[in-house]
C-alpha cells in the first residue's frame, strides 16, 4: 500500500522553548492538514479545512488561514482537563485499550516498541478512530525508536561515528525516515546525543561517543536526515 494511502504528512518548524502542553498542541495544530488517515475521513474534508469536531462550522482551530497561536488558544479553551492530559500521554499501540483511549481523547501519541509494521494497519485504524469518533478530532502522532533504521537495519550510531563522516548518518537517517513515513510513523526518538563516557551505562550504543564536537556534528546530520527540507519534508 503506498504511503499516501496511510498518512499524508507535512512537517513545520516551530520554536521549541514553549511549555510542553502548548508545544505539543502547536505541533498538532500545525500539521492538522497534513496528518490524515486517508481512508474514511472524506466527510471531514471541506477542501481547504477539516471539520475535526464534526459540527459543520469552520472553527478557529480548524482554519489553516488563522495564526497558529490563535488556533492553539481556541483549541485549548475547548478542551477538557482529561483531553489536555491525554495529549501528554504516550500509549503503546499494542495495548488492548488503545482504541478506547483514542476515541475519548485520552492519548496524544502511540509508540510501537517492537514491530514498526504495527503502524501499517493498527495505526491507520487508531487514526481513523481519533479523527472520526473523538470529540475534537485531534490527530494522533506515532513514534518509533528508529535509532539506526526502521525496517532496514544499519550499524549502530556508535559504530557509524567511527567513520567521522556526518554525511553518512544523514543518508542513513533519510532512508530510515522514508521507511517510517511509508508505514505512518511521524516521530522518532533519535538522535541520542548524550556523551558516553562511562562503560557501565547501558545506552552507549545509541550515541556517537564521548567527544562533544563529533557528537554535535553527527547529531546535526541525523536531524537533517530525519527532517528533510522544505521541498522534501520528512518526520519530526
Amino acid at each position: 500500500m503506498p504511503s499516501s494511502r496511510l498518512f499524508r504528512y507535512v512537517a513545520i518548524a516551530r520554536p521549541m522553548n514553549t511549555k510542553p502542553p502548548v508545544r505539543l498542541l502547536l505541533f498538532l495544530i500545525g500539521i492538522f492538514p497534513g496528518i490524515v488517515a486517508a481512508d474514511n475521513v472524506d466527510h471531514l474534508n471541506h477542501g481547504t479545512w477539516l471539520d475535526l469536531d464534526k459540527n459543520g462550522i469552520k472553527d478557529v482551530y480548524e482554519d489553516p488561514s488563522q495564526p497558529t497561536d490563535r488556533r492553539v488558544a481556541d483549541l485549548l479553551q475547548r478542551m477538557t482537563l482529561v483531553e489536555k492530559l491525554g495529549q501528554l500521554h504516550l500509549g503503546l499501540i499494542q495495548a488492548t485499550n488503545s482504541a478506547d483511549a483514542a476515541r475519548h481523547g485520552k492519548v496524544g501519541a502511540f509508540l510501537a516498541y517492537s514491530n514498526p509494521d504495527d503502524y501499517a494497519v493498527t495505526g491507520r485504524e487508531l487514526q481513523q478512530i481519533a479523527m472520526n469518533e473523538s470529540r475534537l478530532g485531534i490527530p494522533l502522532m506515532f513514534g518509533f525508536d528508529a535509532i539506526h533504521g526502521c525496517r532496514t537495519m544499519f550499524p549502530i550510531p556508535l559504530a557509524m561515528s567511527c567513520s567521522w563522516e556526518p554525511s553518512l548518518i544523514e543518508r542513513v537517517q533519510a532512508a530510515s525516515a522514508m521507511e517510517c513515513r511509508e508505514i505512518g510513523i511521524n516521530w522518532t526518538f533519535s538522535p541520542m546525543v548524550d556523551l558516553s563516557r562511562d562503560p557501565r551505562w547501558g545506552r552507549i550504543s545509541e550515541g556517537f561517543g564521548e567527544d562533544p564536537y563529533l557528537d554535535s556534528q553527527f547529531a546535526a546530520a541525523a536531524v537533517r536526515g530525519f527532517q528533510g527540507d522544505a521541498e522534501h519534508p520528512s518526520i519530526a
